[in-house]
C-alpha cells in the first residue's frame, strides 16, 4: 500500500495545516479541538493545545498563520467569547 511521510495525531479531521516561513515549524488545526505544532524535519510534536474549532455549519473553518518576523508566534480564529490570547 501507499506509505505516508507521517501520521498526524489528531482524533478527528484536520481542517488546516501550515508551515512557518523558514519551515522550522508546522501547525495543524483539527475538529478534535486541538492545535498541534510539529518539527517537520523530525515529525516530532513540539506542542499541543486545546482550541475550540467548532465553527458550526455557517462559518468557514479556522486557519493558522505564523508571524513572518517571529516564527515562534502564530494566530488563528477563535470561538471564545470574549476573545483571548494564549
Amino acid at each position: 500500500g501507499k506509505q505516508h511521510l507521517m501520521n498526524l495525531t489528531h482524533g478527528a479531521g484536520v481542517v488546516s495545516a501550515t508551515f512557518s516561513r523558514s519551515g522550522k515549524f508546522a501547525a495543524s488545526l483539527s475538529w478534535d479541538n486541538t492545535i498541534r505544532i510539529i518539527d517537520p524535519q523530525t515529525f516530532n510534536e513540539l506542542h499541543s493545545m486545546q482550541h475550540n474549532n467548532q465553527t458550526g455549519r455557517w462559518l468557514s473553518t479556522f486557519g493558522c498563520s505564523f508571524d513572518p518576523l517571529h516564527e515562534n508566534f502564530f494566530i488563528t480564529g477563535s470561538m471564545a467569547n470574549p476573545p483571548v490570547l494564549d
